[in-house]
């Protein structure tokens, strides 16, 4: 992915100085194939570098080819509203089903 970055909005809290950015994406290089815009909050040592703060996301949860062991348990887990839901039996049941499913992820793709 290749983005242009257009700061939006600057302010402080606690000290800490932030930034909003509007980020254009683009399939390729020449940013000619256009994907769509999303806002980017960032903080402190990154508040000037939203590319480095791009780059990382893009590495974490797009590197279909070889994604690390973050992106793989979030694609291996269930919903949200499927954890509560078996939470809610578990306890009504006195069944484990939920620590069973989360710890077989964990289990499945272990920590690099």
């Amino acid at each position: 992915m290749y983005y242009n970055f257009k700061e939006k909005k600057s302010y402080e809290i606690d000290g800490v100085a932030h930034k909003v950015y509007n980020v254009e994406s683009y399939n390729d290089e020449e940013k000619t194939d256009f994907v769509g815009i999303t806002s980017l909050v960032a903080a402190g040592d990154q508040v000037d570098n939203p590319g480095a703060i791009m780059a990382e996301a893009d590495n974490d949860s797009t590197n279909a080819s070889s994604p690390n062991y973050i992106v793989q348990r979030k694609q291996a887990y269930p919903s949200i509203e499927e954890q509560l839901d078996m939470q809610y039996h578990d306890t009504l049941n006195g069944t484990t089903t939920w620590k069973d499913s989360i710890a077989q992820v964990k289990t499945d793709i272990p920590k690099e």
